[in-house]
């Protein structure tokens, strides 16, 4: 009879951990369909916004748009952040407040990774020639290509700042590191 009951016991164990595993692996797979879908639906709003900013934009607004974003990218790093594309305003001329720009970033940042790609970048040109509102940034936009790769001295102003930026966030690092190991050691003293 005791027998009985252990195996009773051990089997429904079994089946209960068994249905937990089953459940775990069911919201994993559901998750990453989930993941998967969302994707897929940027990556969709992107193309019909891409095809839609070709529609708004010339041959060769296009060509300079690409032209733009190289002279604007600095860093080299194939996207601009938003500090890029508020300071390529700030040197264009253009006073955009931090609140236009980043809702111009925003609109087009469809993958969300708080950079603009080749692609964003024209979708954001075509959505400021649309807009009354940002038509002046379009403006700005469209002749920046040839004032900044003509300018050498905006390009490097532009450098200057972003280097001195990095720097300011190195030593930021270093001094957070600093504290963390003065910290340690005094943690270390305190526990002997």
């Amino acid at each position: 009879m005791v027998l009985f009951f252990f195996v009773f016991f051990f089997k429904l164990k079994h089946e209960l951990m068994a249905e937990k595993k089953r459940s775990s692996v069911l919201k994993k797979r559901e998750q990453a369909i989930k993941k998967n879908s969302k994707e897929l639906e940027k990556k969709s709003l992107k193309s019909s916004m891409r095809a839609e900013a070709k529609k708004k934009l010339s041959k060769l607004e296009l060509a300079a748009c690409k032209k733009t974003f190289e002279s604007i990218n600095i860093d080299e790093s194939g996207a601009l952040d938003e500090e890029e594309l508020r300071d390529a305003f700030k040197i264009l001329g253009l006073e955009l407040s931090k609140k236009e720009v980043r809702n111009v970033f925003k609109t087009v940042d469809i993958d969300g990774d708080g950079a603009l790609d080749v692609d964003e970048y024209i979708i954001c040109v075509a959505m400021c020639k649309s807009s009354s509102k940002y038509g002046k940034a379009f403006h700005a936009l469209a002749e920046a290509g040839s004032k900044l790769q003509m300018n050498h001295d905006v390009r490097e102003k532009m450098m200057r700042k972003k280097e001195k930026n990095l720097k300011k966030k190195q030593k930021e690092m270093i001094e957070a590191g600093n504290r963390a190991t003065a910290r340690a050691a005094v943690r270390k003293n305190f526990s002997k």
